[in-house]
Formats: C-alpha cells, structure tokens, sequence
C-alpha cells in the first residue's frame, strides 16, 4: 500500500481505530523516523544558524578592528605630510632668517669698516698735522 492510498485508508478510520493502527507499529516507525531525522536537521540548522551568528559576528569585529586600522593608518599619513609641511616651513624660515642675518652682518662689517677709515684717517690727519705743526714750530724757533 502507497503513502497516498495508507492515507486515505487512514482517513477514512474513525479516531480510535487510528489509533489502534498506529499502535500497530503500521507506519508509526517510519513516522518516528522522520519526526527524528526532522529533529535532528532542526537541531543542525539551529546549530549552523548559530555558528552563523558566530561568524558574522566574528567578521563585522575584524571589519570594525580593520576600519579602526585603516583609520588610524590614514591619521598616521595625515600626521606626517603635516609634520613634514611644518618641518619645511621651518626651514623656509629659517633661511629667511639667515639671509636676513647675513644682510644685517655685511651691513654692519661695511659701516665697522667705513667707521675704522674714518679713524685711521683722523689718525693719520692729527698725526700729519702734528708733525707739521711740530715741524712748524722748530721753525719758528730756528729763527
């Protein structure tokens, strides 16, 4: 007897001889069987939907460390064109502060010059005028 034909036969029996056939053992055992088989593939598929769970969740924290990396990388990068910006503007100035130094310093060297021509002439001027007034004066004397 067919699954189909099984089915209408049950059907058609009044309750309590459905029960008396599925004491029987007629059908029930590949019944249990399936109820069983059906347990267990609940159970696997409860059992993969948590593994599942795990997993995704075990990823979106590796996406999460990952974007937390890539973050801090990009703020690392950011950090040091910024250091290496500001290292350059330093020695942008410091340049600038040098050549104006050195401007200041050729500035000063040609006045302390200028002003050390004008003493050695002076010197040179009193030392003259004094010979020739010295020079003068044993004239005068010799006389």
């Amino acid at each position: 007897m067919g699954r189909r034909a099984r089915r209408k036969a049950m059907a058609s029996l009044s309750d309590s001889d459905r029960d008396d056939e599925m004491e029987k053992g007629h059908g029930s055992e590949k019944h249990a069987a399936t109820v069983e088989d059906h347990a267990k593939r609940l159970q696997d598929h409860d059992y993969r939907r948590e593994l599942h769970a795990a997993a995704a969740a075990v990823h979106e924290d590796a996406v999460a460390q990952s974007r937390h990396a890539r973050h801090a990388e990009r703020r690392k990068v950011r950090h040091e064109k910024a250091m290496e910006r500001e290292l350059a503007h330093l020695d942008e100035e410091k340049e600038s502060y040098e050549a104006k130094m050195l401007k200041i310093y050729k500035k000063h060297s040609a006045r302390r010059e200028k002003l050390d021509a004008k003493r050695e002439h002076k010197e040179a001027n009193s030392v003259s005028r004094w010979t020739s007034t010295a020079n003068a004066t044993a004239r005068r004397l010799l006389r």
